[in-house]
């Protein structure tokens, strides 16, 4: 999240140039995206009158970056960097963009092309450690804000941008030593010595309750974060079940082509439908309509890919990045300890308890139904803090201790925390993910409700587009007798790489075989690159993202997930719904989703795939499917009793109104 109030330090005073003062005022609307957009026009105009002032032309980027609705972030900081290269302002959004698309050797490269060495001035070499800090490269800034601190030791800025960026890595017990001897009251501003006082009086309030050793070695914002949630579990209490539910706010990061995306869009809709029609489900009437509650629509590329469907239904969404930020102290929390600790939050959880407080209390939210580890971490304590009476947290896959990308050191004591919370109950659409959270918690009694997934027989539209591509690939493979493919996001957890792997192993087998892969992402350039360089790109159709995954689906004769990392996966459900048989890894939920022998095969391993057992099994599905007219048919059946879609909302109809018992739904 942006800093704005921070952006505004370098705007001249209030005696400068009129401009510079209208700046300064049109920024000051820009803490929400819907604000940025309202500002960004005059802006523009204002570049268009003073093109050589860098603070008119650094400030409309800043706007145009809040907007959150340019998908050339990255080129348009660069190009501001190559005008006023001398500006430091610019570096730490190109580096951020950088990162953002998994270009971190680039933007090691381009710190050090533009602060090389160890930097003479010191504002250059205190931006050098903080250049790397935005790559998550710790050890790197920590070498470069101690060399500030030994080479500048009268400068403060070295010491406190240091123990800021140490209280943000979870170790402020480090970060109160090295603010040793500053006194917050004459330091040079407002903000630096508003920073310093925090932190020593949330480490005070953290004293109370954690020994020296605990302070040192566990991560100090995940043990405020969980601090807070039990001061809040000690004043609830559980509510009863019910038969009447009132509104519901499901909450995930976006509507990108996930699993969990199209599992969330789907319950919203249904939900809708039921309190539109006015009609019960599962015995529970619904008084009120839904809200489907997004972190952003914006923040990347496909984002809102499931967006139309929910609209057409006329499922409210809302997007966190558009509520107003709530300061700490207007939040009426009714204790001095809880607004103490607040600021000592990880950054995500004191991003949504400053913006979704409010909204939970001025819409009334009855349940928030929250989905998945990272929106857990920005909505739950704010559910809490806002009196919402029932929180239900749905984890999709494995913990994020096994997902080292998706891993944030505050994740275990806050799930421990909300684990013994009254009101709060989890949710799994697998045995599998349970096990694996439970493992990794080691609670007690830990309270996990299992609904699976919901999976509905694709829709089989004849889309002229996809037509053509079907037809012309087609003609490029007249010798091809075999269709085999996937559907997946091109991410780390589908791992794409092997994937192509394994088509160059099957189709050194089987060479008349034609490959189709279904999905979007940020390494599908990176596979397609690999196939043409394995020289099999001729027999791999691309498709990119697609709407009509049921028609492709129905021209594969097997289907392949190699999967590192999964929840229920919706595909391997969605292909045998069409009647293919599948081949998986084990990863997570997805052995649950075949019926071995009968609608496909599960390899022995998930983290070595043996490449040779997964063209022996592909070659098996496609024995017996072939083998038996029938086949096509009992694997479209078999799927539709195990994953209903109605059973999966009413499930989950039964799970939010408090209709559960022990492990499983009642």
């Amino acid at each position: 999240m942006l800093d704005v109030s921070a952006e505004l330090k370098g705007i001249p005073s209030p005696q400068s140039a009129d401009y510079l003062i209208e700046i300064r005022q049109l920024m000051h609307e820009t803490g929400t995206a819907t604000g940025a957009r309202r500002v960004e026009p005059r802006l523009r105009e204002l570049v268009s009158v003073y093109p050589l002032e860098f603070d008119v032309n650094y400030n409309h980027v800043l706007a145009l970056e809040l907007c959150r609705t340019r998908d050339d972030m990255l080129s348009l900081w660069l190009q501001l960097h190559e005008r006023f290269p001398q500006e430091l302002k610019p570096l730490r959004y190109i580096v951020r963009w950088f990162y953002r698309e998994k270009r971190v050797d680039e933007a090691c490269d381009f710190i050090e092309a533009v602060l090389p060495s160890v930097p003479k001035a010191a504002d250059d070499l205190l931006e050098k450690g903080e250049l790397y800090c935005e790559l998550r490269k710790p050890e790197r800034a920590q070498t470069y804000f101690t060399q500030f601190i030994e080479r500048f030791p009268e400068d403060m800025r070295g010491r406190i941008s240091y123990a800021r960026r140490l209280k943000d890595w979870g170790n402020s017990f480090v970060a109160l030593s090295v603010l040793d001897g500053i006194d917050h009251a004459t330091v040079g501003s407002h903000a630096s010595g508003q920073f310093i006082k925090e932190l020593r009086d949330g480490m005070a309030v953290l004293a109370k309750r954690y020994d020296d050793d605990s302070l040192k070695s566990r991560d100090t914002s995940g043990l405020a974060l969980a601090l807070v949630i039990e001061k809040y579990a000690s004043k609830r209490e559980e509510p009863t079940a019910t038969n009447r539910l009132g509104k519901v706010s499901l909450i995930t990061g976006s509507l990108a082509a996930g699993g969990a995306e199209r599992q969330i869009a789907r319950v919203g809709i249904r939900l809708m439908d039921a309190f539109r029609m006015k009609s019960p489900l599962a015995g529970i009437v619904l008084t009120e309509p839904c809200h489907v509650v997004l972190k952003s629509l914006k923040s990347a590329e496909g984002c809102d890919f499931f967006l139309p469907a929910v609209r057409r239904n006329d499922v409210e969404t809302r997007e966190i990045d558009d509520f107003p930020t709530v300061r700490i102290q207007d939040l009426v929390l009714g204790d001095d300890e809880i607004s103490t600790l607040l600021p000592m939050l990880p950054k995500s959880a004191l991003y949504g308890v400053q913006r979704m407080v409010n909204y939970f209390r001025e819409e009334k939210i009855e349940v928030a139904f929250i989905w998945q580890d990272g929106a857990v971490l920005f909505a739950a304590l704010a559910a809490l803090i806002a009196g919402v009476p029932r929180i239900v947290v749905s984890v999709r896959g494995l913990p994020p201790s096994l997902r080292v990308h998706l891993f944030h050191p505050a994740y275990q004591d806050m799930y421990r925390a909300l684990a013994v919370t009254p009101g709060v109950r989890f949710s799994s659409n697998s045995e599998a993910a349970v096990k694996a959270y439970t493992d990794w918690l080691k609670v007690d009694n830990l309270r996990f409700s299992i609904v699976h997934n919901g999976v509905l027989v694709p829709l089989l539209p004849a889309a002229d587009g996809d037509v053509d591509l079907w037809q012309n690939f087609q003609l490029s493979n007249p010798d091809a007798t075999t269709t085999i493919g996937s559907v997946f996001r091109f991410d780390t957890d589908k791992r794409p790489s092997l994937w192509i792997d394994f088509a160059h192993a099957y189709l050194q087998r089987h060479p008349q075989t034609k490959i189709v892969l279904v999905g979007g992402g940020r390494m599908l350039k990176e596979a397609k690159e690999k196939a043409a360089r394995l020289g099999i790109i001729d027999r791999v159709l691309f498709t990119g993202l697609s709407d009509n995954v049921g028609f492709w689906l129905k021209k594969m004769d097997a289907f392949v997930l190699l999967s590192r990392f999964e929840g229920l996966p919706n595909a391997l459900i969605e292909a045998q719904l069409c009647g293919v048989p599948v081949v998986t890894t084990p990863a997570g939920g997805a052995a649950d989703t075949a019926v071995e022998g009968i609608t496909g095969c599960v390899l022995s391993a998930v983290e070595e795939v043996d490449l040779e057992e997964c063209c022996d099994k592909v070659n098996e599905v496609l024995a017996f499917a072939q083998a038996d007219a029938e086949a096509p048919t009992r694997i479209r059946l078999i799927a539709e009793e195990r994953f209903s879609t109605e059973a999966m909302v009413l499930r989950t109809v039964r799970l939010l109104a408090g209709h559960y018992e022990g492990g499983s739904l009642t």
